[in-house]
């Protein structure tokens, strides 16, 4: 007990000792006390009315609160709502702004590439005049070249034929050597122009041979000394008939003669089929210079061709891409309509909440001092989280713009190269990613929304502790009051008893004075006194009436001598309760004062960022009109663009027509040179075997020049010997010898030409060689333009294949996204119920806390306090049971324990020590079960950091 306890008490023992000695002098006065007893019940009973009302009016207000801060609960909802849902459209608006600037640079180089695609289609047009024109001349050049090759082939069996009469007019011209002339046969004039005009005007590769002029007449007209006079017919010469038995070596000589003669005749059948040869060698040597000109003029040709192919197939697979790269645009574009529809919606549905929520404030601002608290905390959140939320929005947008380049940097490798798959991989993975951030930042807001839930759960917990107390300071200072005004009333009250008891006492004594019977205050002596004076029958009934009236006053008094020292024993209790809790009321205030003033700080924080989101909300629905009207002309833009790929469409399909055609007409013409190729090459074929039957020629020929070398060094041997005989024969040795002479020049120059032969014959051989290298390197070059056509229609199925992927993956993530939605959506239900459950459990804990804090202080009170003795049960206990305990308390207590709550002012209070232990017992069961909730909502609902 504390000094000022102890003092009251003194107090009161003085003042209950001071009240016995007043009231022992005035015995007299019971009966003006037994009427201000009786007003002071009737006082006690309209007091207690009033308290009653009191209480009930208590519970009213205790109504209406718990109603408000229902409807607060319900604002601070709606407002966590309007506020999620303003940043989810500040995101929303957010993205869109940075789709729309993707879009317009995408546009930008969307009008580029048109502007390159139209300078192509100019080119190409070009091109495929230039083609066509080319075209028509390779078709006239390769009708002039059939032509001359049709020609050249009747030339060619011409000259067979010819060459086949020549043969078979050379074999029989032996069998008429008889008939033939010694003299010289003339030169055809035909053979040498046209000899000159193969060999372009030049005479150097072969000089006709010419026999001498001297032969002619000595063969004709001069005679040996022996020989006959008629010898200057062309027959053959018989020696034998014209010469004597001594002439045989004559006969021998002329039977030389005659040979030298038939193979001079040979020699010069030969030579005339060696010049004919050679016409034709060079006639064919021509044609291959000029077919060798032509196939350099198809290659070419077919070499342009093949360019501007692969320029075209470059072109198609390039408009083809940007036609997908168009629907794509639509794509997006579409959805950007339907995202801007339905912004547009979702702005207007904010409006018309912000005008409720607008009414809502004006009809509320009286709550702004209650909610000053939480929205300090509130922006002190919402700093942090807009901080994380910007560095996590600078962080998502560099992840999102390295995305977006590592997605621009895989279409522009799925456009270069045939790695789909890899793509697609590290697409997945980055969708991955980007639904790991979603979910992580779902995460957070999950944690944010909890601890502004945490932070709203203190807030209005300290509300109601802020309410309660300046209840209970109400309370106590209407108690105060209400004491006060009892002590100024029982001060006034015993001063005009004291006044009454002085009055009592003056009379009593002018009734001692003027009575003679000499009355004492002392037993004995009155006794004495009575017995020796005889006093009048009305003076004692009188005294008796008066001794009555003193012993039930004296009785009156004492009772209410302890009903005022128990009052003032609860007074000065009450009022050291009352001062505690002022001191702690005062602590708090000072505290909330603090609070109230950060509150205030907040609330104008608050302010001041509504204006900034006000603001910004205007400029965002300034931009958002700005970007609608570049909407609407990039989609007049788009469509004009649309219309112009469109024609460029068809003109690539009139286009891959035409490509399509010339490619069949170019392999027509590699067919056709592939069999005019065959045709050549069965010619090369048919000339080699000639050029073998000529080399044949040759060395018989050249065996044949052995022979006559031989015969001729005989000759020449036999002619040493008749020099000095016979002038004639001299002559006509010399002449042979000329004409041997001539005839070995002769072989030289054929044998120079068959050596230029077998050169010619060695070149085409390698231009045969080259045109199959040619052909088969054609022949590579179409397989490859194959494999290429192949592997672009593969990449093609790849491209559309990976365009339905990203569509597929495009719609699942959208169908998660509203799943996440959902979720998301049915977990903050799940929250706001388990927050009302642990908002209900605290309620309830609270309860239990504060109960036992009352019966832990009773029992205090109870044990320090002096035990009166026992009695038995009274009407005092019925009557007060209804007031000591709670419904919650009587589930969990004994039904004895109401005799331990009860108040003090029972002076019969005296119970037994196991209902003590019994309500001990239950105390310590109850503060088990509190820890043990307690911890259970401290590990479902951990404190955040």
């Amino acid at each position: 007990m504390t000094v000022f306890q102890l003092g009251g008490k003194e107090h009161c023992q003085n003042s209950g000792s001071e009240s016995l000695s007043s009231l022992s002098l005035g015995l007299e006065e019971g009966c003006t006390l037994q009427g201000l007893i009786d007003d002071l019940k009737k006082e006690i009973e309209s007091k207690d009315l009033v308290l009653r009302g009191r209480h009930d009016e208590m519970e009213q207000l205790r109504l209406e609160l718990s109603n408000q801060n229902r409807q607060l609960n319900q604002y601070r909802t709606r407002q966590e709502m309007f506020e999620g849902e303003k940043s989810a459209l500040l995101q929303k608006i957010a993205g869109l702004e940075e789709s729309v600037d993707d879009q317009n640079r995408t546009i930008a180089m969307l009008n580029v590439e048109k502007m390159k695609l139209l300078r192509q289609v100019e080119d190409l047009k070009e091109t495929l005049h230039q083609y066509r024109d080319n075209l028509q001349k390779t078709s006239e050049e390769k009708v002039a070249i059939e032509d001359e090759c049709k020609n050249q082939l009747v030339t060619i069996s011409n000259l067979r034929v010819a060459l086949e009469e020549t043969k078979r007019n050379g074999s029989s011209s032996v069998s008429f050597f008889s008939g033939l002339r010694y003299s010289q046969p003339a030169v055809p004039q035909a053979y040498r122009d046209s000899y000159l005009h193969a060999n372009n005007g030049k005479d150097e590769t072969v000089d006709y041979p010419h026999l001498p002029t001297a032969l002619s007449p000595t063969l004709t007209n001069a005679r040996p000394p022996n020989a006959c006079s008629n010898s200057s017919d062309n027959s053959s010469p018989q020696p034998s008939n014209t010469v004597g038995a001594s002439a045989a070596p004559a006969g021998d000589y002329w039977t030389a003669i005659g040979r030298a003669f038939v193979l001079h005749e040979l020699v010069e059948n030969l030579q005339l089929e060696v010049i004919l040869l050679s016409e034709q060698l060079n006639d064919a040597f021509k044609e291959n210079l000029s077919k060798d000109n032509e196939l350099d003029h198809y290659r070419d040709s077919n070499l342009q061709l093949r360019c501007q192919l692969a320029d075209l197939s470059r072109e198609l697979a390039d408009l083809k891409d940007i036609s997908d790269a168009m629907d794509m645009r639509q794509e997006l574009s579409e959805q950007k309509q339907r995202l801007f529809a339905l912004l547009k919606d979702d702005v207007k549905l904010l409006q018309d909440q912000m005008n409720g929520v607008r009414g809502e404030i004006v009809s509320h601002q009286q709550d702004l001092g209650h909610l000053s608290y939480f929205r300090e905390k509130c922006a002190e959140m919402e700093r942090l989280h807009e901080l994380e939320l910007s560095q996590q929005r600078s962080k998502h947008s560099s992840e999102l713009k390295q995305l977006r380049r590592e997605i621009e940097s895989l279409s522009n490798q799925l456009a270069g190269s045939a790695d789909t798959t890899r793509q697609h991989e590290q697409m997945v993975e980055s969708l991955a990613t980007l639904q790991t951030t979603i979910l992580k930042l779902d995460e957070h807001n999950r944690l944010l929304q909890k601890t502004i839930q945490s932070y709203q759960e203190n807030r209005v917990q300290l509300e109601q502790q802020l309410g309660g107390s300046q209840q209970q300071l109400a309370m106590v200072r209407q108690e105060l009051d209400e004491l006060r005004a009892r002590n100024d009333e029982q001060e006034g009250r015993i001063e005009a008893l004291k006044a009454e008891k002085e009055r009592i006492a003056g009379e009593l004594l002018m009734q001692r004075k003027m009575c003679k019977c000499g009355f004492n205050n002392t037993s004995s002596t009155g006794s004495r006194e009575r017995a020796k004076v005889p006093l009048s029958h009305s003076l004692q009934k009188q005294l008796a009436q008066k001794t009555l009236e003193a012993t039930r006053a004296q009785e009156e008094l004492l009772q209410r001598t302890e009903e005022w020292k128990r009052r003032e024993t609860d007074y000065v209790n009450h009022r050291v309760r009352a001062s505690e809790q002022a001191t702690e009321l005062i602590e708090q205030l000072s505290e909330l004062k603090g609070r109230f003033s950060n509150v205030q700080q907040a609330a104008h924080m608050k302010d001041e960022l509504i204006e900034r989101l006000q603001q910004s909300l205007r400029d965002a629905n300034r931009k958002y009109t700005n970007r609608q009207d570049q909407l609407t002309e990039l989609e007049a833009k788009n469509v004009n663009l649309s219309d112009a790929l469109e024609r460029a469409r068809q003109e690539a399909l009139l286009c891959e027509k035409r490509c399509t055609e010339e490619l069949s007409n170019a392999r027509r013409c590699s067919m056709d040179q592939k069999n005019q190729l065959q045709q050549y090459e069965r010619q090369i074929n048919r000339l080699r075997v000639e050029v073998d039957a000529v080399r044949e020629k040759s060395d018989q020929i050249s065996s044949e020049r052995d022979v006559l070398r031989d015969e001729c060094q005989s000759l020449r041997e036999r002619l040493a010997k008749y020099e000095g005989k016979e002038s004639a024969l001299c002559e006509v040795v010399k002449s042979n010898q000329d004409e041997l002479a001539l005839k070995a020049s002769r072989v030289i120059e054929l044998e120079e030409t068959n050596r230029k032969l077998t050169q010619n014959f060695q070149q085409l051989n390698e231009f045969q060689e080259n045109l199959t290298k040619q052909y088969q390197l054609a022949q590579q070059e179409l397989e490859q333009l194959r494999d290429r056509s192949k592997k672009l229609l593969e990449f093609k199925h790849q491209t559309l294949a990976t365009k339905d992927l990203t569509r597929k993956s495009v719609a699942e993530w959208k169908e998660r996204e509203a799943q996440y939605c959902q979720e998301i959506g049915r977990l903050k239900k799940r929250t706001e119920l388990l927050e009302q459950d642990r908002s209900k459990l605290i309620g309830k804990l609270n309860a239990y806390h504060r109960d036992n804090t009352i019966l832990s202080r009773r029992q205090s009170q109870q044990s320090h306090q002096p035990q009166p003795p026992s009695r038995q049960h009274s009407p005092y206990d019925d009557n007060r049971r209804s007031y000591n305990l709670t419904p919650l308390h009587q589930t969990f207590y004994p039904p004895d324990a109401f005799k331990l709550v009860r108040s003090t002012s029972d002076p019969n209070c005296n119970e037994s020590d196991e209902l003590l232990q019994k309500v001990e017992y239950t105390c310590n069961q109850l503060q088990q079960i509190r820890r043990f909730w307690h911890q259970g909502l401290k590990e479902v609902f951990p404190p955040e950091p």
